[in-house]
């Protein structure tokens, strides 16, 4: 349930060139991105809940090779919504954090279509603020198992479809009870695309319509 980051492990690979036309490999990547999620929830099977929220976010990634990258991510929440039963409240601005892995399971030349599978351990936290100003913490687990597939064009677009499955406690606080709840979908579908710009930077964009709904756009530099 926490905010998405952005793809991880869409990468060049030089491997279309000869040996020694190959430039040095930039092996790391920074990036900021700017997402909103949405999604419903159950508390222990019973009142159900919707909640919305904005997230701002700094990563940095480490390729390891051609076919794994390391990811690490923190950054803040910046507000939302919730709504548990009749009762309404608003989202404090918080925080986030996350590490993930990805590895590329096909696709070794820049023209190639590539399939990439990873995992992510994602950590937020805030407050839920209602009518009266009475705020109580919310904070929110979550494991997710990615797939990604695409292809890259004229060495610039990159589109790609996704799937993530993913599951986590959110623990919250509500009139003196604590209170645990889960995702209804525990999945998403969706597609996105990485676009390279000179001197190593690309932006991207990434738009999930299905299961816990998420929208990112981001800009990232290569060294």
């Amino acid at each position: 349930m926490s905010p998405p980051v952005g793809p991880a492990g869409i990468l060049e690979c030089n491997g279309d060139e000869p040996e020694a036309a190959r430039p040095a490999p930039r092996l790391y990547h920074a990036s900021v991105a700017y997402s909103v999620f949405g999604t419903d929830l159950t508390f222990g099977g019973s009142q159900g809940a919707f909640i919305e929220r904005r997230a701002s976010t700094a990563s940095l990634s480490y390729r390891y090779g051609d076919k794994y990258t390391f990811q690490a991510s923190a950054g803040a929440t910046l507000g939302g919504r919730f709504v548990y039963g009749d009762a309404h409240f608003s989202l404090d601005p918080g925080w986030i954090a996350s590490v993930a892995a990805t590895w590329k399971i096909v696709g070794t030349k820049r023209g190639d279509a590539f399939l990439i599978a990873g995992g992510a351990l994602g950590v937020s936290g805030g407050a839920t603020r209602d009518a009266a100003s009475h705020t109580e913490d919310m904070t929110a687990i979550d494991l997710r198992l990615t797939v990604m597939a695409g292809k890259t064009f004229f060495d610039i677009l990159s589109p790609y479809v996704v799937l993530r499955a993913f599951g986590g406690p959110v623990f919250w606080r509500y009139q003196g009870e604590d209170m645990v709840a889960g995702d209804q979908y525990h999945f998403q579908i969706g597609a996105g695309a990485v676009v390279a710009l000179p001197e190593h930077f690309d932006v991207f964009a990434e738009g999930v319509p299905l299961g816990e709904r998420a929208g990112v756009v981001g800009v990232g530099y290569s060294f």
